[in-house]
């Protein structure tokens, strides 16, 4: 490792440790989309077990394949609207077309057009982002409340065919499904009973929240009654906590170097950590924070105190720890992310600002300063705000990161 800051960065998803045997299951599973199936792959295990990473390593896979993948994400705060995950990865979807060629936009407005009809205004009213695509449209015509998610349901399922229809393989993830609703379960099953070819739909959720099995129970009594046609197939893969071995291997990636005695580190870290990815992350960085863990700048290389390590107590609460980091940033970095908590996992910088009223160049300071801390990343995606048509998006690295930001509210606005 070259350079100190890396230690908050997670580890991307192409240099997954004991997950190489998931990360299978989750390649062939795009393989057989790509093929010509429709496939539904539930990916669970506990809070911080990597689902979300390995999920994403979708997104390495379809490099050489003609596709998109795109995701959403349920969210645990007030303001959770029924099919908020399908919203997010189709508003995703949009911005993603409206990037492409003239040519290919021309094509994409007229597929969607001959294939929703009147129903276009549907799509617009769902996701005002495929405006840019489709053009201003009327508002749709009022029917009955069940009616209207009959309407939804179909032109998800419909925007979804049109796209596999010219040839291209479709991954839509739904990151944190225990978070869904009944509408979103619904919609899943329509999909799958429709088989709808080259189309891989991924959702994570954890085992440790209640009631997500039940939710998921009309899924599985739909396929077993024979309700899907053969090419729409489920497949379940549980996140097992990593081994001592994976962790030593972790190590050595963040920190570089084959000494022998880091296997002495990683045992520590597996007695604090429990084999879970996220919980190492943040020990790791609550021994930099203790000063337990440094970095040598004359020796160009980490150290770590084995003998302090050993004294720390086992039950410090992870989200504990990562209050205590958010507390020691400065005022207008942590009153920035306890505002963009409200927001949801993923914000506009834009909006911050706005809700703030701070300049937009203090917001993105104070985002910079948290992307170096690890408690955020930027990505630039095309949208509605700047002359280049591109917008500065921030993402919480975790929704736990998101959680103790939103408990910080009070203290920021102090």
């Amino acid at each position: 490792m070259n350079h100190p800051e890396e230690l908050f960065s997670p580890i991307p998803p192409e240099r997954l440790f004991g997950r190489e045997t998931d990360l299978g299951v989750v390649l062939e599973s795009v393989e057989r989309a790509a093929r010509g199936n429709c496939g539904l792959l539930l990916i669970s295990g506990e809070t911080g077990m990597g689902k979300t990473t390995l999920a994403r390593a979708v997104q390495h896979a379809m490099e050489p394949v003609a596709g998109y993948f795109i995701s959403g994400k349920f969210h645990q705060f007030p303001g959770h609207r029924p099919l908020a995950a399908f919203q997010e990865a189709l508003a995703e979807l949009a911005r993603t077309l409206a990037a492409e060629t003239p040519d290919q936009r021309a094509h994409w407005r007229s597929q969607i057009s001959d294939r929703l009809g009147s129903n276009v205004a549907t799509l617009v009213d769902l996701v005002p982002d495929m405006e840019a695509l489709c053009g201003e449209q009327p508002h749709p015509v009022e029917v009955t409340p069940l009616a209207a998610r009959t309407r939804i349901a179909s032109v998800i399922v419909d925007t979804l065919s049109l796209i596999t229809e010219s040839n291209n393989t479709l991954v839509v993830f739904l990151d944190d499904l225990h978070w869904g609703d009944p509408a979103t379960v619904a919609v899943l099953e329509r999909v799958m009973q429709h088989g709808v070819p080259r189309l891989l739909m991924i959702a994570a959720y954890r085992t440790d929240e209640p009631d997500v099995e039940s939710a998921l129970a009309s899924l599985t009594a739909s396929h077993e009654a024979g309700h899907w046609p053969d090419n729409a197939q489920v497949s379940h893969l549980l996140l097992r906590a990593l081994t001592t071995f994976d962790i030593q291997s972790v190590l050595r990636a963040k920190l570089g170097g084959k000494r022998l005695h880091d296997r002495e580190l990683a045992a520590q870290c597996q007695l604090h950590c429990d084999g879970n990815p996220f919980k190492l992350q943040q020990f790791l960085l609550a021994l930099h924070a203790r000063k337990l863990l440094r970095f040598d700048e004359k020796q160009g290389g980490w150290t770590w105190d084995l003998t302090g390590i050993r004294r720390l107590p086992r039950s410090t609460d992870i989200t504990d720890l990562i209050r205590l980091r958010l507390e020691a940033l400065p005022l207008p970095v942590l009153h920035t992310l306890a505002v963009a908590a409200c927001l949801g996992r993923r914000f506009r910088l834009a909006d911050v600002a706005t809700l703030t009223r701070m300049p937009l160049d203090t917001v993105r300071d104070a985002t910079q300063t948290a992307v170096l801390q690890g408690f955020v990343e930027i990505q630039m995606l095309q949208g509605r705000l700047g002359e280049s048509g591109m917008e500065e998006i921030a993402v919480f690295q975790h929704d736990q990161v998101e959680r103790a930001a939103y408990g910080l509210q009070d203290q920021a606005v102090r």
